[in-house]
């Protein structure tokens, strides 16, 4: 069988996986993670020498699969058996059987999830122009190695280290799931969310690389508190970018997709293929209870507490409800997400300059300008019309669409 250049590229992501499994091994859970930067280095990178030397198969889509399923499957299972075993031996106590069965477990959790997303894509074909189905691999795997390198994990404790198993299920049914995410090739071109995300990670992950083992100003674990906030925006809010329409076309797609694959009886015989499952049928929305601009505007008041009952029930069909609902969820997201990102800066600050306080130059006026801008949207909603936040607004429009 002839190789092509691609193919020895690709070649680099299946062994940068393998060696992540190997300083796992060895209980270098650091280098363990940054192998899988290295690793999606290569899985970039062999596209471009394909494209570069024009060399395109069947066997290359194949084999780069087969190198990712490796490296964002595999290596992060050895990641994390790695950093539990110690755990439940050492910190919960348990005998090491057992120690060794719980963190088998544990780590079975994203090479199980990967295994179910490789088979499944390899059988149904899903097609869904622009969108992942279900959060990619390497954001999956590099939120998971992240985990077990932050202050999340290494300061939480024994309790804090338990709780984070909660987030590896979530990370790995959140990688099977067939919900979409915007992907790069969006309509011909990347779109500028991608890119954004892209220069966060990237910017982030090279600076505290840089102050942390390269120059030793900070501690190592700001390496893993970086990628997980960067990597857990994209798997856990991605989804706010994903417009209603593309929604309805995802659940489309899988139900055509695997209501055309046959099933068998074990012996052979081809079953009769079910029919598409029905999509479902809207409940009849009833009488509302509040005038719009009343429900809208209760809607701000606890965040997703309150907004989330008026998206259904009987402002289902209430554009205009329905709008001010999302905006107060992605409000109340969207500061969470930014305090926690200048809550890291500020830990990285503090050991850089002693004394500073990042958190009250920064986090005070960002607390004082939310408050402004939510009674600004609050009493517009009360008003009866529409005043779109920053970001926030243009992202509730996507929930309408």
């Amino acid at each position: 069988m002839r190789l092509y250049a691609k193919d020895y590229v690709t070649s680099g992501n299946l062994l940068a996986g393998f060696a992540s499994a190997l300083f796992a091994m060895n209980g270098n859970l650091l280098w363990a993670a940054l192998m899988m930067p290295v690793a999606m280095f290569f899985d970039a990178f062999d596209g471009i020498v394909a494209r570069v030397t024009r060399r395109y198969n069947k066997f290359g889509g194949e084999f780069d699969n087969v190198a990712d399923h490796m490296s964002y499957g595999v290596a992060p299972a050895f990641l994390l058996y790695a950093a539990y075993e110690p755990v439940f031996r050492e910190e919960v106590g348990l005998q090491r059987p057992l120690a060794i069965a719980l963190a088998f477990l544990v780590g079975g959790v994203p090479i199980f999830f990967a295994s179910l997303r490789f088979a499944r894509f390899n059988t149904y074909h899903y097609k869904v122009p622009g969108y992942w189905l279900g959060v990619p691999r390497p954001a999956t795997a590099f939120a998971l190695a992240a985990m077990v390198n932050s202050h999340l994990f290494t300061a939480g404790g024994t309790q804090g280290r338990l709780a984070c198993i909660l987030l590896v299920l979530l990370l790995g049914g959140l990688n099977a799931s067939t919900f979409p995410y915007l992907s790069h090739h969006h309509a011909g071109k990347t779109p500028w969310e991608v890119w954004f995300y892209y220069a966060v990670f990237a910017t982030t992950t090279l600076l505290s690389i840089a102050l942390g083992p390269v120059f030793g100003l900070v501690s190592n674990e700001y390496i893993g508190d970086t990628i997980l906030f960067s990597m857990g925006c994209y798997c856990f809010f991605g989804w706010m970018e994903v417009p209603a329409s593309a929604r309805r076309m995802a659940r489309e797609a899988v139900i055509a997709g695997e209501s055309a694959e046959p099933t068998t009886d074990g012996r052979g015989n081809v079953e009769p293929v079910a029919g598409a499952a029905p999509t479902g049928v809207a409940a009849p929305t009833g009488k509302a209870a509040l005038p719009s601009n009343v429900a809208a505007g209760i809607s701000y008041l606890l965040g997703p507490l309150t907004g989330v009952p008026f998206l259904r029930g009987a402002y289902r069909d209430d554009v205009f409800v329905r709008f001010h609902a999302w905006q107060a969820i992605f409000a109340v997201i969207g500061v969470g997400v930014a305090y926690t990102g200048v809550t890291i800066l500020h830990g990285m600050a503090s050991e850089l300059w002693p004394g500073f306080s990042l958190l009250r130059w920064v986090g005070i006026p960002m607390g004082v300008l939310f408050v402004g801008l939510w009674l600004v949207m609050m009493m517009s909603a009360f008003r009866g019309k529409k005043f779109h936040g920053p970001f926030v607004g243009s992202q509730a429009e996507k929930q309408l669409a």
